[in-house]
């Protein structure tokens, strides 16, 4: 059975938008990040992040409590020892009455939260993520919306590359989301800016209307979107992108699905059908619009995204996408999808074409609401519409050249 492990480098992506996809996608796992030889690790479970792991010894509870002046230098050698020992810094910290169970909570929650926010800022290195439960064997977890623990990362960052790319392009208008209504703990600044944000505005429509200067403006805007609390009001208008010229050279992105064992896929057989290819090249089609839907949902995380809703889809969904990347359009490689379908006479193919859209429409419709993802809906029969106005060649078997089925 294939395992799902999404990998890449930090230059490639950035750490709060894959959160943020992950987070909305309700994954399961653990991210890692590497840089040199420390790594830092965060503990999804269905989106939430409930723990984090560090490498680095000024991630460690001791090192915080000693930097807020909670704990004497010569007490966090003392217990450092006995830690070495293997007791816990923890239950040391309350057997020696330096912390009580509560405050060793909210200390750890606090070293937890830190740690997050080191890894949202991380910039070099390496990231995967390894779908599946965590293993984890801790009495203290992270108990805030991952939403919430983004906002507060964000708010450390003063890297405007960052914020002005997640920002995206300028003159939009933003706008309060449609189902934002939850528990955060936002800034008088954050509160006053999403009561602004009741009818939609610019980012030169906000300048000057709040206790910000453009610098935080920009940067409580884009912390309240990874948040899911503000969106980009002119979303729809993603849809009217003209596409890339014919001939047009497009990025590849290198986020792939990995079978154990094996470091890169093999090399996909040319299957020349053409009922194969015209079903696959409409099944594109209609990817690519819910593709550029999806990023203005999810952001620089939608690669991530649409893995996550291929692994929803099941193991047969899985084995025909397995080896195929994505393009720049959303378009997948199709050379290794039809390989797949050839190889393993996959005759019900169209059936697991549909049930990836299917997935993420529907992961769609519960980000964006129903009247939107009606919308969305009727756009991908619009799609479908023009696709099959464009005559079909005759039928052709599905198989090894040659064969016949019974």
């Amino acid at each position: 059975m294939t395992t799902l492990q999404i990998a890449g480098e930090l230059k490639d992506i950035d750490m709060a938008d894959l959160v943020r996809s992950l987070w909305r996608s309700a994954e399961t796992g653990v991210l890692s990040v590497q840089d040199g030889e420390r790594s830092r690790s965060l503990h999804l479970v269905k989106g939430q992040v409930v723990f984090a792991t560090s490498e680095d010894p000024d991630d460690r509870l001791g090192v915080m409590l000693l930097r807020d002046g909670r704990i004497a230098r010569r007490a966090a050698v003392a217990l450092g020892a006995k830690v070495a020992q293997g007791r816990r810094f923890g239950s040391l910290l309350v057997e020696h009455r330096m912390l009580s169970p509560d405050e060793l909570q909210t200390a750890v929650r606090r070293q937890l939260g830190r740690i997050l926010a080191r890894v949202i800022a991380q910039r070099r290195g390496r990231y995967t993520f390894n779908f599946g439960e965590p293993a984890l064997d801790e009495s203290i977890l992270l108990e805030r919306d991952s939403g919430a623990l983004l906002l507060q990362a964000v708010r450390t960052l003063d890297d405007w590359s960052r914020i002005e790319r997640g920002l995206g392009p300028e003159g939009g208008a933003w706008l309060v989301a449609p189902a934002s209504a939850r528990a955060l703990d936002l800034s008088e600044d954050e509160v006053q800016l999403v009561a602004l944000l009741a009818q939609p505005k610019t980012f030169d429509q906000l300048a000057g209307r709040t206790g910000l200067n453009d610098f935080q403006l920009g940067r409580a805007l884009w912390g309240l979107s990874l948040a899911a609390v503000v969106v980009r009001a002119e979303a729809a208008d993603e849809d009217s992108r003209p596409e890339p010229a014919a001939g047009t050279a497009v990025a590849t992105h290198v986020i792939e699905v990995i079978p154990p064992g094996q470091t890169t896929p093999s090399e996909p057989r040319t299957v020349m059908s053409p009922e194969l290819d015209g079903a696959l090249s409409l099944f594109n089609e209609k990817h690519s619009y819910l593709y550029r839907v999806l990023k203005v949902e999810v952001g620089a995380g939608v690669e991530v995204f649409i893995r996550s809703c291929i692994r929803r889809a099941g193991a047969r969904v899985g084995e025909v996408f397995e080896g195929s990347k994505l393009d720049a359009t959303g378009r997948f490689d199709l050379a290794p999808i039809k390989s797949n379908i050839v190889a393993k006479r996959t005759a019900d193919y169209p059936e697991r074409l549909k049930a990836l859209l299917d997935a993420e429409t529907q992961a769609l419709m519960r980000m964006t609401g129903h009247d939107r993802g009606a919308m969305i809906v009727d756009g991908l029969g619009v799609v479908e519409q023009r696709g099959r106005a464009t005559p079909t060649p005759a039928p052709a078997q599905v198989g090894a050249p040659g064969s016949r089925r019974a």
